[in-house]
């Protein structure tokens, strides 16, 4: 406090959560995020900044203990130190060398807290406490707050999958789908990433270097899960990135991945069973189509199932059967009118598909080709060989 510390150095740090500030909680452009001050018995105070994991595991723990009393000691190993705002002293977590730890069943803990006077720890529980039953009120993953559906919707256009595929430029679309797969990759499901942006830095040692020339001295491995996504019998491939990996499966690609190095498992393209909670889920989805990967990049995810089946009712069967029966009835009256289905046919056509031949009983060989739904066949004649004299 007295400012005689280094900076970027690695401490650990405990303290009582005196208040709480800004926190960013749902999905989203930003990252989660949330702040609050640590203090001890001298009324010494401590500005603290939790990202992405940690502050999803400080909220975990505000709602499941939303009911309770008590003061809340957060005890953070190997934080980092900064010089940050109005507090002389800030810390923050690593990417993934800070442990942190809540309340925990330490001599440690314990003997800190002995350290407090009665009444200053019943003022702390109290604020706390009342700030926690606001946000259970206020969280939860089944919850749809109105900026993130003004966030899905936002500068984009709502369209069902098949509708998107069609699409020649990079577009931001809203649609709905359901994953049915993850797709493996050459490159694994996780990467690891520079630290001023978000390209993968490569190198077999530190300083590890990305397309920009950016030099990153330590290891920060985040998420890319490809996923089928499914909508009315169309699929498409979804990219799914770090922030919402993390959201979905609970935990940080880092520590996903020090999971299978313990297990013996160091192939990146093994790819491990946690993974399935990706699949099977019905999503609202603010995405990027891209054509020439062929795929959309998720941006962010609602998947509170009344606003998903409510958003996605646009886009019922029959709706769309009779949109395209309209459209054929317009062709058939008028040669001269061409739908958006055959523009997109003439600018893209289907590529041909090779003729498959196939052996007959008699040994002679059969090609075989669908048109218009029905199958026809063609042998193939032989060739006799006529002798010179004849």
């Amino acid at each position: 406090m007295t400012g005689n510390f280094k900076k970027d150095m690695l401490i650990d740090v405990i303290g009582v959560v005196d208040a709480i500030g800004y926190q960013q909680t749902g999905s989203g452009g930003k990252k989660l995020q949330v702040n609050f001050v640590l203090r001890d018995a001298a009324n010494n105070t401590m500005n603290c900044t939790l990202w992405e994991d940690y502050a999803k595991q400080f909220f975990k723990f505000s709602e499941e203990n939303a009911s309770t009393s008590g003061p809340t000691v957060v005890l953070l190993l190997y934080a980092k130190v900064k010089e940050q705002g109005q507090y002389p002293l800030s810390v923050t977590n690593t990417f993934h060398v800070t442990k942190l730890l809540i309340n925990p069943d330490l001599c440690s803990v314990k003997e800190f807290l002995n350290s407090f006077s009665k009444e200053s720890l019943r003022t702390v529980s109290s604020q706390l406490s009342s700030h926690s039953q606001q946000y259970s009120r206020s969280s939860g993953s089944d919850n749809v707050r109105q900026s993130d559906t003004q966030k899905l919707l936002s500068k984009a256009v709502a369209l069902p999958l098949s509708r998107i595929k069609q699409l020649r430029e990079d577009t931001f679309c809203a649609t709905v789908a359901k994953t049915r797969k993850i797709i493996a990759s050459s490159y694994g499901w996780y990467y690891r990433c520079c630290h001023a942006c978000t390209k993968s830095a490569r190198g077999d040692k530190p300083p590890y270097e990305c397309d920009n020339r950016h030099l990153t001295e330590t290891e920060i491995y985040k998420y890319k899960i490809e996923v089928e996504g499914v909508h009315l019998e169309t699929s498409c491939k979804l990219i799914f990135w770090d922030r919402e990996c993390t959201q979905i499966l609970g935990v940080s690609a880092a520590q996903m991945r020090d999971t299978m190095i313990q297990a013996g498992i160091t192939d990146p393209l093994e790819f491990p069973l946690k993974l399935d909670a990706m699949t099977g889920l019905d999503l609202a989805l603010r995405v990027r189509w891209q054509p020439s990967w062929d795929s959309c990049s998720v941006i962010m995810f609602v998947a509170d199932k009344p606003f998903v089946k409510q958003f996605g009712a646009q886009w019922q069967p029959t709706q769309i059967k009779e949109s395209v029966d309209e459209a054929n009835t317009a062709a058939a009256d008028d040669c001269d009118i061409l739908t958006d289905l055959e523009i997109t046919s003439k600018h893209n056509p289907d590529p041909q598909t090779p003729t498959a031949k196939r052996q007959n009983h008699d040994g002679s060989s059969e090609s075989t080709t669908v048109c218009d739904g029905e199958l026809s066949s063609t042998k193939l004649k032989k060739i006799i060989k006529l002798e010179k004299n004849k």
